[in-house]
């Protein structure tokens, strides 16, 4: 470690840190190629779609038939709707919305792009001195060019903007580890635009008001620590840090472990511990958007795997669809083939090679056929703990999967299934072939519909006794009114069409007549004994 003239602290810190579980990979994609920087524009049909649930107002801003520009917003909405933009020049041809999930909810609208192949841009309005700008307008900014989390998750920039803001954070942490094999987007952004990443990183730190800013680099990129720790030296508060290559060094706990030696708490969040993440790509689509005016209609995607006969890096806009994509690169012989989208723990086959890049498309796998280890039938589970040692979650995977696999829900809540990962290193060491992933998965599925189940019948309740204590005030007021009215008229208002308000105006004129009634018996008894006085 040494001190700058600028007073900041750079840490040149190449010990092998460690955490419990996970695997030590060997690296896959050797055949790494940069391949040419133009963005790949393939075929004449872009779809791009946008999920919502049916409480979340969306707006559209075009409509069928209409011309767009490239980076053109389609539709906007509020909170976690992010906007998304036309990725190149056309005509929208058909937009669809349909249920894509009836269980949850879940809407999704497409919109059906056929590019005129001119690629005509909407007019830009780059910032560059954004420090004269209120930091309002730069995180409105942010959220109308559609940036989300691109390391994965797809959380909403701004959103977790908000939540650092509120919660007074005092480290960024930007994440450039991609701890899974044969994905290389990151390292590959790193190396070819860490000077845009660089100022990224700084535009959040003066959002945020941050002090602290730390960029975690793999231990295996060496080559290029020296050439951005000169870069690094003009921003105050940045510093690098080396971490060991293991799966899945990557995710957002194991790296702030890693990092700071904290954990984010059961059902909490990073900004709990004042500490905010972004990855490098999310990073470098803020800079693109502040200090060049570019929405969010391209990144960076790995194309690799065994069946290829070589494999690299390239931006890749959102629509294009993988079959034009590899098309485009001359992979044609691509039958029986099985196309990955993601890496090889994490992602999911497809069985629909149509399906278009989107923004969390970081990687497109083929393997050969003897690359990947293929599943064989489940099989009993044999308690042999192998799925626990690997868990850098310190979870009992076995346990879970007998209360996932009976339903026993409570128990698999008591056993914190929701801290789950999904990094598939259980499945990869079980001996016995279970899809423990899916079971995972599925017993997360059914807790959330059960949440919100549960949500919906409290709204309902609320409403029900919210109705019923207006119902009941009113009764109460038109009551008062009655009593103390001398002048009411008591068969022309229509009030006493309620049965229950007849009932309560007889019982108290039934007491005034019983008052009356006893008053004139009194007053009998009265006479009388004068009577008698008056005959002694």
């Amino acid at each position: 470690m040494f001190k700058d003239k600028k007073n900041s602290y750079f840490f040149f810190d190449k010990r092998k840190q460690d955490f419990h579980g996970g695997i030590d990979f060997l690296f896959m994609g050797k055949n790494i190629k940069t391949l040419p920087e133009k963005t790949i524009l393939s075929g004449d049909q872009f779809v791009v779609y946008l999920d919502f649930y049916t409480f979340e107002k969306i707006q559209l801003r075009v409509e069928i038939g209409d011309y767009v520009f490239k980076g053109q917003m389609l539709v906007e909405g509020k909170k976690h709707i992010v906007p998304i933009h036309a990725p190149t020049s056309g005509q929208i041809v058909d937009i669809k919305r349909y249920v894509y999930d009836l269980i949850l909810n879940k809407y999704r609208i497409e919109f059906f792009l056929i590019s005129d192949g001119k690629d005509i841009s909407k007019k830009l309005f780059p910032i560059h001195h954004y420090k004269k700008i209120n930091r309002e307008s730069i995180i409105k900014l942010i959220y109308q060019n559609g940036i989300v989390g691109l390391g994965g998750a797809l959380f909403p920039t701004t959103h977790k903007l908000y939540m650092a803001l509120h919660n007074n954070v005092d480290t960024l942490i930007i994440n450039s580890l991609e701890s899974e094999p044969y994905i290389t987007a990151d390292k590959w952004l790193m190396k070819n635009y860490a000077s845009d990443i660089l100022k990224g990183c700084e535009i959040i730190q003066w959002i945020l008001k941050v002090k602290n800013v730390i960029i975690a680099i793999a231990d295996d990129k060496d080559d290029f620590f020296i050439k951005i720790n000169k870069e690094v030296l003009d921003y105050p508060g940045f510093q690098l840090r080396f971490i060991k290559k293991k799966y899945p060094s990557g995710s957002s706990k194991q790296l702030i472990k890693l990092l700071t030696g904290k954990e984010i708490p059961h059902n909490g969040h990073a900004t709990n511990l004042g500490i905010v993440m972004y990855n490098v790509g999310t990073v470098y689509a803020v800079k693109k958007a502040v200090i060049e005016g570019e929405p969010l209609i391209s990144r960076a995607v790995t194309i690799t795997g065994g069946a290829l006969t070589y494999s690299g890096n390239m931006w890749v806009r959102f629509g294009v669809s993988i079959n034009d994509l590899l098309m485009h690169l001359n992979y044609f012989n691509l039958k029986n083939k099985s196309v990955i989208v993601g890496g090889p723990l994490m992602g999911s086959e497809i069985s629909n090679i149509q399906t278009p890049v989107l923004k969390g498309t970081n990687c497109i796998l083929i393997p050969s056929d003897n690359e990947i280890k293929k599943k064989g039938l489940e099989q009993p589970c044999i308690r042999c703990g192998k799925c626990s040692n690997g868990c850098p979650m310190k979870l009992l995977p076995q346990q879970l999967y007998w209360y996932s696999k009976g339903l026993n829900h409570n128990k698999t809540k008591e056993y914190k299934i929701k801290d789950c990962i999904e990094c598939g290193i259980c499945e990869q060491v079980c001996p016995s072939d279970i899809p423990l992933l899916n079971y995972f998965r599925k017993e997360k599925r059914i807790l959330k519909e059960i949440e919100i189940f549960k949500k919906k019948s409290k709204e309902a309740k609320d409403r029900f006794q919210k109705k019923q204590f207006r119902l009941n005030s009113r009764k109460i007021i038109s009551i008062k009114n009655i009593l103390f009215d001398s002048t009411f008229n008591f068969e022309k208002n229509d009030i006493f069409e309620n049965i229950f308000e007849k009932k309560l105006i007889k019982k108290s004129m039934l007491k005034k007549e019983k008052e009356a009634r006893k008053k004139s018996i009194h007053d009998a008894i009265e006479r009388v004994k004068n009577k008698k006085i008056n005959f002694n």
